[in-house]
């Protein structure tokens, strides 16, 4: 009988693929004991997805190398999205991960129809595209 104070290590081969249910965002194939609607499933063939409390758009991967935030289909290498009314930050940019210094992010204002490009740190400034006004932060 092997003793209870050794640790093994190693790892598992499957001779065979491992296969899973795809799940759903609800109900992902692979999730946590606290959140049973977070984890890891498939949408559809060749696809990837996580989901967060149910939302199947928290992050999707498709076959073609698409990646989508709060996007299900994305077209794009990297699309992303956010919902309701106003202006919105939809990325971000940083050079330090603790400092709000030499930030680059990308607003969207669907109200106005407007794409803002914003820049913080030492060359201060925006453009906004879709206007003919440019201002200064």
């Amino acid at each position: 009988m092997p003793s209870l104070t050794k640790v093994q290590t190693g790892f598992l081969e499957a001779v065979n693929p491992f296969t899973l249910a795809p799940g759903t965002a609800s109900a992902p194939i692979i999730s946590f004991s606290n959140s049973a609607a977070t984890g890891m499933f498939s949408p559809s063939a060749g696809a990837l997805a996580f989901s967060t409390g149910s939302t199947q758009n928290a992050l999707t991967i498709l076959s073609g190398g698409d990646v989508g935030i709060g996007v299900e289909s994305p077209g794009a290498k990297l699309e992303t999205a956010t919902y309701g009314a106003g202006a919105a930050t939809v990325a971000r940019f940083r050079r330090n991960n603790n400092s709000d210094q030499h930030v680059f992010d990308v607003s969207v204002n669907p109200d106005t129809d407007t794409v803002k490009l914003i820049s913080t740190g030492s060359a201060n400034g925006s453009i906004i595209l879709g206007t003919l006004a440019v201002d200064a932060l």
